[in-house]
């Protein structure tokens, strides 16, 4: 219950972050990806 609240608000701030960032955001955010993935 409390992680699926936590995923919603990932989630919401994540698709707010793209509409502010649609173009600017894509090369930092593969690098966020890469990071998280080896983590």
């Amino acid at each position: 219950m409390q992680f699926k609240k936590i995923s919603d608000r990932v989630i919401r701030d994540f698709e707010e972050d793209m509409l502010v960032f649609p173009a600017h955001g894509d090369s930092e955010r593969t690098v966020e990806r890469r990071i998280w993935a080896h983590n």
